[in-house]
């Protein structure tokens, strides 16, 4: 599987460099599962979405966990799968609070007998193929191995057997807050259902572990201890800068004791100077071998780069192990 989104749905992060598009939406600090963030979408004038572009596909897995303030007053939208704005791929959250899918604005199959509740975190996992004669719907719940609905048949409720947009949904009077959320593709090996994940922030520790490779120039300068992480203290007056192509940056991570992750990703800041038009790559860097996301042109005042996600150590090409040791990578490519 590879990832085609991801958001940690912290403070720190951008909804606008993860999410193309997003209305009434916010992060909220503590909402999520496990004590983290979530994305709140809440309604105002119009109905709250988050919707991310991808490259259109026919396949994915969708993994989120939701909860929701009180009973929404109509029948409400939790997430659908699109071609080009048109729903291919609905899940329902009905007024009696039982879930079904939608392909199109059909309704499809039976509801869940399963009726959610306010106030409660559900981890969902959706496994989701387009097709007019073999298509899928599967919804599993709170990491059970067991599908709580499905759906097989035709999927499809366009002209094209893919979808190219992945959105959330929130109602006109509601909280809806979705965290840990992943998004992955078909593609490599495995092919199934992962089990229940979440998503967790780690801690920057310091500078790289191999010298020559904090070759950024510190503001304010400063040439003891972990000099180049010491200046990342949130603000957009303290920072490393460079200006010499294939120059890099690294940084030392922790993760909570015994953790193997199935996704490291990271959020890098930054913007050009009177220097002129820069681009820089982020990605990880573990056991001597670099992984690169694209190319981002700096803007010129501070802005995110896209989210890069990676789920195996590029020096393997085999999934994280327990506590790896990648570090986290910056790099002027251009």
């Amino acid at each position: 599987m590879g990832v085609i989104n991801m958001d940690p749905c912290t403070a720190g992060a951008d909804l606008t460099s993860i999410w193309d598009s997003n209305l009434h939406a916010s992060y909220v600090a503590g909402a999520g599962r496990n004590g983290g963030g979530a994305l709140r979408l809440t309604g105002g004038t119009g109905t709250a979405n988050a919707t991310k572009s991808i490259v259109a596909i026919s396949e994915c897995w969708r993994h989120f966990a939701l909860s929701f303030s009180s009973t929404p007053g109509s029948d409400q939208e939790i997430m659908q799968i699109l071609d080009s704005g048109n729903a291919q791929i609905r899940l329902r959250l009905l007024t009696n609070l039982s879930l079904q899918f939608v392909v199109g604005s059909t309704l499809v199959g039976s509801p869940t007998t399963l009726l959610l509740s306010p106030g409660v975190k559900y981890r969902f996992a959706l496994h989701l193929l387009v097709s007019a004669t073999s298509g899928l719907a599967e919804l599993r719940l709170n990491g059970s191995p067991s599908t709580l609905l499905t759906f097989s048949g035709n999927t499809k409720a366009t002209s094209n057997s893919t979808f190219n947009q992945l959105a959330f949904h929130g109602p006109s009077s509601v909280n809806f807050d979705f965290s840990d959320i992943y998004d992955l593709d078909n593609s490599g090996s495995p092919t199934v259902f992962q089990g229940d994940q979440f998503i967790g922030e780690a801690t920057l520790t310091g500078d790289s572990a191999t010298s020559g490779k904090n070759q950024f120039a510190t503001t304010p300068a400063q040439t003891t201890g972990n000099h180049h992480l010491n200046v990342i203290d949130g603000s957009d007056l303290t920072f490393n800068s460079d200006a010499t192509v294939g120059d890099v940056e690294r940084y030392r991570f922790s993760l909570p004791s015994s953790i193997a992750p199935t996704v490291l990703a990271a959020l890098v800041k930054g913007n050009i100077d009177t220097a002129g038009s820069k681009s820089i790559g982020v990605g990880f860097s573990s056991g001597g071998v670099d992984s690169l996301g694209s190319d981002f042109s700096l803007p010129s005042s501070p802005g995110w780069a896209p989210l890069v996600a990676l789920a195996n150590d590029p020096s393997t090409s085999a999934p994280w192990g327990s506590n790896p040791s990648a570090e986290v990578l910056v790099k002027v490519t251009a």
